[in-house]
């Protein structure tokens, strides 16, 4: 009798703990929701799409294209699509992926292979995209030059 009263108090403990864990992951992500909504926002206000890339003293601040972070916030849209499911990810994302089409010809950068695979790696993993793949042979093939 004291087994069956230890066992079940063991399983309720754990199925508490459970359900913590489940609030904790939804509170995370529905925080980065928010955040992301708040960085998309930012990112079209004016009249070029812009990349966010960190928050520094009460400021967003934007890289090019060229710059070695510029794929991250495609990226982040696609990994949050992926996790949510909401199409509205997908659309932003591919928005914002395909705003660096022009870096799959840098021949300078070394760090293409983050710019690239972020957004039309993703985007092409996720979504299949038709002429990603493109984009990616092409940047692998500049990559190769250096």
């Amino acid at each position: 009798m004291k087994t069956r009263i230890i066992a079940m108090l063991i399983l309720s403990a754990l199925s508490i703990q459970c359900a913590k864990k489940t609030d904790i992951i939804q509170d995370n992500i529905n925080y980065a929701e928010k955040q992301l909504a708040y960085l998309i926002e930012a990112s079209e206000e004016g009249d070029t799409l812009r990349i966010p890339s960190t928050f520094k003293a009460g400021q967003i601040e934007f890289v090019p294209t060229d710059d070695w972070v510029s794929g991250f916030f495609a990226g982040t849209l696609w990994y949050m699509y992926e996790l949510t499911g909401n199409e509205y990810y997908a659309e932003q994302a591919q928005k914002h992926t395909e705003i660096l089409h022009e870096i799959q010809f840098l021949k300078w950068h070394h760090d293409v292979g983050f710019m690239v695979y972020d957004s039309y790696g993703n985007g092409y993993r996720l979504k299949n995209i038709e002429g990603y793949d493109t984009v990616l042979v092409n940047t692998a093939k500049s990559l190769a030059t250096r």
